[in-house]
């Protein structure tokens, strides 16, 4: 076994917050502001502030580099974990974590309500319980581990239920998080060298009576052992 525990990307990941006069419109995203290595997740309704600036939305947006774990490794277990820095929330809701492939973070990758219900969760935790400092394990629901990109990044997106919901707030519920942290256990075969950079797969050799060759691998098949196709 084998295990990877990996941090959003600083310049990656972060937050998207939607900023408008009505809840419709935030929901739809308005005056759209991106930033980065920065974790909020919630809603806010605030009378007193600047016109326009009423209601406000945000959605954070990890990015995991995956791409060290084998192609062909199977994924045995996936846990995502966070601490609470700050509870800004007067009602309880449920921080929820979907598979999204956002690429470059960027406004177009807002998320209305319909589109953050037709994407399945692959992580949940209740804010019932937590305080500032916190420290928490996300609940994983069926299918988290294949969300993990063997080949390259894996990407979510997290936001409150409530959000997804379209329930208006009427204060503040949003949350603060550390950087959730993706760990990663995987079924690792196979001898591996350092080249220089990376750890890749370090074939076994045997001498053919000139050089060293890879030796192939071999299956039973019952009667006999057999390249592996």
């Amino acid at each position: 076994m084998a295990t990877l525990v990996v941090y959003p990307t600083n310049s990656r990941s972060g937050l998207i917050e939607s900023v408008a006069s009505t809840y419709s419109t935030a929901l739809a995203g308005n005056s759209l502001t991106t930033t980065f290595d920065l974790f909020f997740v919630g809603q806010i309704y605030d009378p007193n502030v600047q016109p326009g600036l009423e209601y406000q939305i945000s959605q954070a947006f990890m990015e995991y580099d995956t791409s060290s774990i084998p192609d062909n490794a199977p994924i045995t277990s996936v846990q995502l974990s966070s601490s609470l820095i700050n509870d800004n929330s007067y009602i309880d809701f449920t921080i929820l974590v979907s598979q999204f492939d956002f690429g470059t973070l960027g406004e177009s990758d807002w998320r209305t309500p319909s589109q953050l219900n037709s994407l399945s969760v692959a992580f949940s935790r209740s804010t019932s319980g937590l305080s500032d400092g916190s420290q928490f394990i996300f609940n994983k629901n069926s299918g988290a581990e294949s969300t993990i990109n063997k080949t390259g990044y894996t990407r979510y997106v997290c936001y409150s239920s409530r959000n997804r919901d379209q329930l208006a707030p009427t204060q503040i519920e949003n949350v603060r998080l550390d950087p959730p942290a993706l760990t990663v256990t995987y079924t690792d075969g196979g001898i591996k060298r350092w080249d220089g950079s990376t750890w890749v797969k370090h074939p076994v050799k045997v001498w053919n009576g000139s050089s060293w060759v890879s030796r192939p691998v071999k299956v039973w098949d019952g009667s006999q052992w057999v390249r592996r196709a």
